[in-house]
């Protein structure tokens, strides 16, 4: 049988699907890893997953996902006992941090951990929605003067306060 032109290409379309991309993919499921957009779909599907942001503190309280929690990598190393057991998501801003806490999480034994491709990144580039903390209304800076207005200029401390008999001992002025 001699292949030619069109079931030519069809055959090796299909070769390579089968023994090329369709092993990849396999391999990559099993990765553990999530992309933004399937992590939406979880989401919106209603799902029970927790999220986990592994950045530091002060990086959570810029920006997060919501529904995140803060637990920063640096706490997984001393981690006796995980309390997060089904469909936890590890992120952090591009998926270093969130890959190593999952190597140490895998390291004492806990599997089924996912992480977030691209972390944070990768969420808002798939036009994900974050919080952000919300801010304080600003308190408006008094200067001394205003602040000491009601008060007279020279208030001197009576007889007797300090010492008696002698003459004033303070004299307490702004």
């Amino acid at each position: 049988m001699k292949l030619v032109g069109k079931n030519r290409g069809e055959i090796t379309a299909l070769f390579f699907f089968v023994f090329i991309l369709l092993p990849l993919t396999t391999i990559y499921a099993e990765s553990g890893r999530v992309t933004a957009s399937e992590l939406k779909s979880m989401i919106e599907k209603g799902g029970k997953i927790t999220l986990i942001d592994v950045r530091t503190p002060e990086e959570y309280n810029e920006e997060h996902i919501p529904g995140a929690i803060n637990l920063p990598v640096d706490k997984f190393y001393d981690m006796r006992d995980f309390p997060h057991k089904d469909n936890v998501v590890l992120y952090c801003t591009v998926g270093v941090r969130s890959m190593r806490a999952k190597k140490i999480l895998a390291g004492k034994g806990i599997k089924g951990i996912i992480d977030l491709e691209g972390g944070i990144n990768g969420w808002i580039k798939n036009s994900g929605k974050t919080e952000k903390p919300q801010k304080t209304a600003d308190v408006k800076k008094n200067s001394d003067d205003e602040i000491y207005s009601d008060y007279p200029d020279t208030y001197i401390v009576p007889k007797g306060v300090c010492e008696q008999g002698l003459e004033p001992s303070m004299i307490i002025k702004k």
